[in-house]
């Protein structure tokens, strides 16, 4: 059954695309000599090939249960420091955006430029 003390309680964890997201929080290094990557590019002595990022576990599945941990931890904290309870409706909005060709205003409102189609840089190939 349903503990009673989480009766009417609803979480979101909203978060970005998760395809973007990594447990490699500790920075890119070299996989052959252990320095940290060009900052700039991703690479180690100018290819991208050994720069890999790293988590806070020995592996990615640590490292995973790591961040996974973390955002529980602090996910209970908040539950437990609520006061206010939130009422209405449950919503939520979601949007498909065709970004090339999407136009940028400035400030005024006025077209500065328009978005081109992804590029994937150094820091893609590095897996950071």
């Amino acid at each position: 059954g349903i503990n009673a003390e989480y009766m009417g309680f609803v979480a979101a964890f909203a978060s970005t695309n998760l395809g973007d997201v990594s447990p490699n929080i500790m920075g890119a290094f070299c996989r052959d000599t252990g320095l940290p990557c060009n900052f700039a590019h991703s690479t180690c002595n100018g290819r991208n090939e050994q720069c890999s990022s790293v988590g806070p576990g020995k592996d990615m599945f640590q490292s995973t249960e790591i961040i996974a941990s973390r955002q529980a931890k602090k996910a209970r904290e908040l539950y437990d420091a609520a006061a206010t309870p939130v009422t209405g409706v449950v919503d939520f909005r979601h949007t498909y955006v065709k970004m090339p060709g999407l136009k940028v205003l400035d400030a005024k409102g006025n077209v500065t430029g328009t978005l081109c189609k992804a590029a994937m840089g150094d820091s893609f190939a590095a897996a950071s």
